[in-house]
């Protein structure tokens, strides 16, 4: 029958852990250093919809919503706290007050969370900026495809000037002899002749 099949597949894809460690899980799930605030939000939820329940159910939303204002920036634990204890009384749904919350950490902090501890140590390092206009290079100019002017064609012409040297040592019935890397003796070998010396 139909609830036959409903319970066997709640039994095939129910979770393996036990309520008390996916609540665990929850509340001490911080967030990671390459997640924005949205993804981070996003994981929590994905752990309170593993919960008995699923995240519809208001109690695990909500302990959603305060993991995220525990962990996502502790510099604003406080004033997400205020702000999130504020929508709850007054009756707004645990996901709309976690929507919120992530927003106003956004703008609190001028970025999506990832800017701050990522981006930071990985982005290119940049010289002091000089104050004289005349110290910057100046611009190249780009046609209308926006490429860089021909200069590729000089380095071009060098490349063909120094393969056409190159053919003229290397021609047919002219050996260079080639100084060995170690000091011949007595004792060394002649590759050609297996001769001494």
């Amino acid at each position: 029958s139909v609830q036959e099949a409903g319970k066997l597949l709640i039994l095939q894809f129910s979770s393996p852990l036990g309520e008390n460690v996916l609540r665990k899980t929850l509340t001490e799930a911080k967030k990671r250093r390459v997640e924005t605030y949205m993804e981070y939000d996003g994981r929590l939820l994905d752990i309170a919809d593993s919960l008995p329940g699923g995240s519809s159910l208001e109690t695990n939303s909500r302990q959603a919503v305060y993991a995220f204002v525990e962990h996502a920036h502790p510099a604003y634990e406080k004033d997400l706290d205020r702000l999130v204890r504020k929508k709850i009384s007054k009756g707004i749904p645990a996901r709309a007050v976690l929507d919120t919350a992530v927003a106003e950490l956004v703008a609190l902090t001028k970025s999506n969370g990832q800017a701050e501890l990522y981006r930071s140590r990985y982005a290119p390092k940049r010289g002091p900026p000089s104050a004289d206009v005349e110290d910057q290079p100046a611009k190249r100019s780009k046609d209308s495809d926006g490429r860089a002017p021909p200069q590729k064609e000089k380095a071009l012409a060098v490349v063909v000037d120094r393969s056409a040297k190159q053919h003229k040592q290397h021609k047919p019935g002219r050996a260079t002899a080639k100084k060995p890397g170690w000091k011949i003796t007595a004792n060394t070998r002649c590759y050609e002749c297996n001769g001494y010396g």
